[in-house]
């Protein structure tokens, strides 16, 4: 995610290792996105730069000797960002409802003139319903891509094997808040994160690629393409009394990651030792994948004194994860060195728990 901070209505950071709902201490981020209210708001903005607004600390020769064709070395082309939110009543003091959505261009140029292009794209959508005087319900939407064209083009590696990176990844959430009585404040959550990318070789999959004498990559390249997605619950309370502020919660996560990179045409390619002679590399598909879960309990309480506040609490992690079943298949002409690989399932190969006391 590359996200649009004009979204946020608000964002806290909790230092330390006392925050209960985090697994591990150090620093923990919440970014909470604007709402709806019953007076319409909204706000735009537009960035812009290109060339002629930067400096230059390249000298002429030194690019030209690195490889620039006309002296120049990496730069920025154009940067641009330009976005808009809205937000308002749908039902006076029932519903509310909030978008948003944002652009930023990058456009640059490495020394050998090859054009890196990445897109930024942020859209978001939040809907809240006060169901009764005690509960109140939203759900959110968000979708964030990176599109990014000519990726690690640099003086070795030209625009043919050069990776083009895509998204998307939306994340859906639903929360429920229930205020119990004076004392008691509960609060449920589901999520699913659609994670993952890929990164194409503008040179396309049915060319060979090779490594020349002077280091440069021609042809094509490796592909990659990963998929990651997030499943979440979790129920949290609060309960206040005198001095103290205790809380208490319960988080279930499953997480899946499943990943494949091929190397194009028939699955070798050249590396040469000063032309005509080379080495030939046969190469099988790189797959991984696998399946984790996660849960924790937490339980703790805030002591407010007059010159002191005590955090304290302790919270319980089980996890475990496991190989997914997967296939390699064999390289052609090759079978008798690289074979089909079948790689079974392994769930829960690795178990983990902890106990955490935190003050």
């Amino acid at each position: 995610f590359y996200y649009d901070f004009d979204m946020f209505q608000e964002m806290s950071v909790s230092t330390g290792g006392s925050e209960l709902t985090a697994a591990t201490g150090g620093v923990a981020l919440n970014m909470v996105l604007k709402s709806g209210t019953n007076t319409p708001h909204g706000s735009a903005r537009i960035y812009f730069e290109n060339e002629s607004m930067q400096s230059n600390n390249m000298d002429r020769t030194l690019a030209t000797n690195l490889g620039s064709p006309n002296g120049k070395g990496n730069r920025i082309e154009k940067y641009q960002d330009y976005g808009f939110e809205l937000g308002g009543p749908i039902w006076k003091d029932k519903i509310w409802g909030w978008g948003s959505y944002g652009k930023t261009d990058i456009e640059l140029l490495t020394i050998r003139q090859t054009p890196d292009k990445t897109y930024l794209k942020n859209a978001a959508l939040k809907l809240t319903g006060q169901i009764t005087d005690t509960l109140r319900g939203s759900f959110t939407y968000f979708w964030g891509d990176k599109n990014k064209f000519g990726r690690s083009a640099s003086a070795t590696r030209p625009p043919e094997t050069s990776l083009d990176q895509k998204g998307p990844s939306p994340v859906y959430k639903g929360e429920v808040n229930w205020v119990v009585g004076n004392n008691l404040f509960l609060t449920g959550r589901a999520s699913y994160v659609g994670g993952g990318f890929s990164m194409t070789p503008q040179g396309g999959m049915d060319k060979q690629m090779y490594y020349d004498d002077s280091g440069v990559w021609h042809g094509s390249y490796w592909d990659y393409l990963s998929d990651r997605p997030q499943k979440l619950v979790m129920v949290e309370g609060n309960y206040f009394k005198g001095r103290h502020e205790v809380k208490f919660g319960y988080s279930w996560r499953k997480v899946s990651v499943e990943s494949y990179s091929h190397v194009p045409g028939n699955k070798t390619w050249s590396y040469y030792i000063g032309y005509p002679d080379m080495l030939l590399f046969a190469q099988a598909d790189w797959v991984s994948g696998a399946d984790a879960h996660y849960q924790s309990a937490w339980v703790g309480d805030t002591i407010t004194f007059d010159r002191a506040t005590v955090n304290a609490g302790v919270r319980f992690d089980w996890q475990d994860d496991g190989q997914i079943a997967l296939t390699s298949p064999a390289v052609p002409g090759f079978e008798q060195w690289l074979p089909t690989l079948n790689g079974p399932a392994v769930p829960k190969a690795i178990k983990w728990n902890s106990f955490s006391p935190r003050v």
